[in-house]
């Protein structure tokens, strides 16, 4: 019995070896070769199923791939301008079908009525091309059903008129019963009415663009929709209670937008009470009340909030986070803005990003209160012309490892700060001497004439940071000398954290 186990423990080693030596081998393959060689035995389908998916790509000069890969589950075929009618061999499996350069309508139609299944549907950098001849088209009441179609993705370089012509073909002549993303990213995207999706109408006329026209005939189903540039989209995600009627107006889950919030955007705030993650990208002054408003509406939900802008003098007042206690992150980047009443922040906060001006008391009163941050970061710290213009005002080295002291803090960034603003020569001695005690450090610089100028630095704290290790207070024999503030991390210091 025993030698009978040992001889099928060295048996699967051996396949398992050469499983190994297969998938190798077969790695220099072109992935349509790969498909191809699958059909030779039962071991080489299972190496490659295993090893790189059921995935094909599919050109125009490899078109028999379409009838000879029963098995891919994911598709993508390549200017398709071949007439296809029948014999799609993986028809009945696929369930990811991506249309990349050249598109004829008819094969997308031809496609997507035999592949009912797929649920991810996908376009690269399409030129859509609508025959002037009928005789491949659908009658022009017979709507295509996608019922199992989940993702609708829309990648161009450019938003053309041809872009125009996929979304209307695609709203024209399908039907959905499950689509929840709709995504469209391009360099140059539309600016939408976005205000529109709210509206008490239950369609959009015509004359709106046909984008907002496909998300609100699927608002039933629809959870996330986002439009814009690849690094800067623009992202709404709805609640699964976000069926559209007057008595249940439609709750936004997450608002994102990028690069600027619109004026016509603030009336999407009227009917939310739900907004768990809200960045209204760069806001103007004179919108601030708006944006105001709308965290007062959501503050029992609301776990992140960013902001973004330019102002001179207009004061932020953090007071208005006072009740939102499921506050986690929280970034306020305006500069040339005082901002104010840091104290009143929820003390549960984790990440706190700041730009702008802020006083050393405003700068204590974070480390004081907020001693859950595990990411502080400080950026553009100079001076606006309401603000007293003194040298206790900087950022010194005890000011420094007060914030350092957070008790669960893993990233301290003070970021294009100038030495007006921060004392860099004597916070970089430190840390080089106690970068031992288990944090890394990185000094920023700009180049001015050919020299190097310190503006900024990130601590970087691991697991091994010994916080009881270093001497966080100064005597007079301490060559780094400290100012009035040092009672003050003395008082930090001497807290018990959890």
């Amino acid at each position: 019995m025993e030698i009978h186990t040992n001889k099928m423990a060295l048996e699967t080693q051996f396949a398992d070896l050469l499983d190994e030596q297969k998938s190798k081998i077969f790695a220099h393959l072109p992935s349509e070769e790969r498909q191809k060689i699958r059909s030779v035995c039962m071991g080489w389908r299972n190496v490659i199923n295993e090893i790189f998916g059921i995935k094909i790509r599919v050109k125009n000069s490899t078109n028999d791939l379409v009838m000879t890969s029963a098995d891919a589950i994911d598709v993508e075929l390549c200017s398709m301008t071949i007439p296809f009618k029948e014999n799609i061999a993986f028809a009945n499996r696929v369930e990811h079908l991506s249309f990349s350069n050249i598109v004829v309508t008819y094969n997308v139609i031809c496609f997507l009525r035999e592949c009912k299944n797929i649920k991810t549907l996908t376009f690269n950098s399409n030129v859509i091309d609508i025959p002037m001849a009928e005789q491949w088209n659908p009658a022009s009441n017979e709507l295509i059903p996608l019922q199992n179609l989940e993702v609708l993705e829309i990648h161009c370089w450019t938003f053309t008129d041809y872009v125009m012509d996929l979304l209307n073909f695609l709203k024209d002549k399908f039907s959905y019963g499950n689509l929840q993303q709709i995504t469209v990213v391009s360099q140059n995207p539309p600016i939408l009415p976005l205000h529109l999706l709210f509206s008490e109408e239950s369609e959009i006329v015509e004359d709106n663009h046909v984008l907002l026209q496909l998300v609100k005939v699927n608002l039933e189903t629809i959870r996330k929709f986002s439009v814009g540039r690849i690094t800067m989209p623009t992202i709404f995600k709805f609640h699964e209670y976000g069926i559209f009627s007057s008595e249940y107006p439609l709750q936004i889950k997450e608002m994102v937008i990028t690069p600027y919030f619109r004026e016509e955007w603030v009336s999407i705030f009227n009917n939310q009470n739900n907004l768990e993650i809200l960045d209204v990208g760069s806001v103007n002054v004179n919108r601030w009340d708006n944006i105001m408003e709308g965290i007062f509406r959501n503050s029992a939900t609301l776990k992140s909030f960013s902001m973004r802008g330019l102002s001179f003098g207009q004061s932020w007042d953090c007071s208005v986070f006072q009740n939102c206690f499921c506050l986690d992150s929280l970034a306020i980047e305006i500069c040339h803005s005082p901002k104010i009443n840091f104290n009143m922040i929820p003390p549960q906060l984790n990440s706190l990003s700041v730009w702008g001006p802020l006083t050393i008391a405003e700068m204590i009163a974070i480390a004081q209160n907020l001693i859950n941050l595990t990411m502080l970061k400080f950026s553009n710290l100079g001076r606006s012309a309401s603000m007293i213009v003194n040298d206790d005002e900087k950022v010194d080295l005890s000011i420094f490892k007060t914030l350092l002291q957070l008790p669960l803090l893993k990233t301290l960034c003070f970021n294009v700060c100038s030495s007006v603003s921060v004392e860099w020569g004597p916070i970089a001695t430190w840390c080089r001497a106690n970068a031992s005690q288990g944090f890394r450090f990185e000094q920023h610089f700009y180049q001015m004439h050919g020299e190097e100028i310190p503006d900024g630095i990130t601590i970087t704290t691991n697991d091994n940071f010994q916080r009881e290790g270093i001497r966080w207070t100064s005597d007079e024999n301490d060559p780094l000398q400290v100012n009035s503030f040092n009672n003050v991390a003395l008082a930090i210091s001497s807290m018990s954290f959890p």
